[in-house]
Formats: structure tokens, sequence, C-alpha cells
């Protein structure tokens, strides 16, 4: 949808619409005020309390090169184009006829979501067919590689605070299962004692560890599907869960708490039975 062109001071009737504005006092200008090349402008809110027009019923003026034009309304609330908050804006008939300002400097266009790039491409040749390429086109970004972008970058965040968690996990269990080794030094002695092989006692601890990641990988599987569903059902979204990572978190955890509790087994089965069942426990 085209919004408007923007001719130096002049401008047409849908302008409002183009910047995303409001009229916040009097009336914009209409078809007739155009046609008829009216001696009417509409102040910017800004540039209309710098001159102290607060209404236009008394219908105040403001002159250019001698010429009085009355002022018909405020615009406000301009979201594009903030120049235009500072701007007097005339009729583009008037602003041609009466000041010689005729030369299309500016072009704003309005479009339909997801249509801005295709636009941006065939406006040169549609306002200028014989010289597109002395036209800058400025269109925003395109949306689906803006979100894929954005997307790129949380993964990527997420994927790092995933392996400092496992890092952090992992150093967890590790501290824990060698706290529990050397609590349990008689219990490795006497098993040794016993008959239990280093492999045996190597295993015990391997077990313990593997078992705690699991259970924190299934704890933390869990949470993160109640959260998600949590988070879409206050927020009327529809919830999108991969099975694939549900399964896989407590396959990782598994695997990070055996890998964290390989040093501690080792130091375990390392133990002679003589020494372990001479130390405290």
């Amino acid at each position: 949808m085209l919004g408007e062109v923007y001719r130096g001071p002049g401008a047409g009737g849908a302008l409002p619409v183009a910047v995303r504005g409001e009229v916040t006092a009097g009336r914009f200008y209409d078809r007739g005020d155009i046609a008829r090349g009216a001696r009417v402008a509409v102040l910017g809110d800004q540039a209309a309390r710098l001159l102290g027009v607060t209404r236009v019923e008394d219908a105040p003026a403001v002159f250019f090169n001698g010429l009085s034009f009355t002022v018909i309304g405020i615009l406000g609330g301009i979201e594009r184009e903030q120049r235009l908050s500072t701007s007097v804006i005339l009729p583009p008939t008037t602003a041609r006829d009466r000041l010689g300002l005729d030369t299309v400097n500016r072009v704003l266009v309005n479009t339909s979501l997801g249509a801005a790039q295709q636009v941006a491409r065939q406006s040169p040749v549609a306002l200028a067919p014989g010289s597109a390429k002395a036209l800058t086109v400025l269109a925003p970004p395109d949306l689906s590689r803006a979100r894929k972008g954005v997307q790129g970058d949380v993964n990527g965040l997420f994927l790092v605070l995933g392996l400092v968690s496992l890092i952090v996990g992992a150093l967890g269990i590790a501290n824990v299962t060698l706290v529990t080794v050397m609590e349990r030094v008689g219990e490795i002695g006497l098993r040794r004692a016993l008959g239990a092989s280093r492999r045996q006692i190597a295993a015990q601890f391997l077990l313990e560890s593997t078992t705690i990641g699991l259970l924190g990988g299934v704890i933390g599987a869990a949470l993160g599907v109640v959260v998600v569903v949590a988070v879409s059902a206050v927020k009327d979204w529809t919830p999108v869960l991969d099975g694939r990572l549900a399964v896989g978190a407590p396959v990782v955890g598994a695997v990070v708490g055996l890998l964290a509790g390989v040093y501690p087994s080792l130091r375990a089965s390392r133990m002679e039975p003589v020494e372990a069942l001479r130390a405290p426990s």
C-alpha cells in the first residue's frame, strides 16, 4: 500500500497515515484544499508549541515570503519522520504554486507485512522509470532473516549456558563422589579384604556417579517441559516440544556423571586393603 509522497514542505492528504501520526487539533487538509491550492497549513506538534499555537478555532496564520497561510490543524504522535513535528506542512499544490516548491525529494511507503523487500525493488522503477538508479531506497530488514538471526543468537547463547551448566554439574558430581570415597575408606578396605577386585570397586562408584547424573538429567528435562507448558498456557501459545531433547537430557546427564566419576572411582580402586582398614572411617 503506497503511503504518500513528501514534497519538501508540501505533502498529500494521506500524510498522517504514512507517518503514523494523528491530528490532535483541527483537521488535515483534504482533496478540496489540494485541488484549490488553498493557503492553509498544518503544524507539527513541536512547531505549534514553539509558535504558541494551541488551538485553531481562531484561525491563526503563519507567513512565508510575505504570504499568510491559515493554520487548520496540528499533527502529533508522529512515529515516522520525526522532523515533521517541527515543520509547517502545506498542500502540494499550494507549495508548488505559491512558493515554487515542486521537487519530490522523499517518498514514504507503507507496505503490507512481508512485502517491504518487493516494494523496495519495484519502487524506483515505478517512481522514476528513466532514472531509477538515481533513487536511494531504504527498506526495513527482511523479517524472516532478522528472525533467523535472532534465533541463531539465542540458540548460541543457550548452547553456551548449557555447556557451562554441564561443566558445573560435572564438577559437582566429581566433588560429591570424591567426598563419598573419602568417607567410605573403611568400607572399601573391607570389600577389598573380602575379595572384591579393583574393577569392582571402580564400577561401584562409577555406577553411583552415573546414577546421580541420570537423575539430574531426568529432573532437568521434567522441569523444562513443565516450564514450557506453563509459559505457553499463560501466554495462550501452543507448546512445541522436541521429544529428542526430553529423551536426550537424561542420557547426557548419565554420560556427564560417568565421566565425572572416573577420577574418584580410580582413586577408590587403587586403595590398598590394609591401609584402607587402618584409616579412620
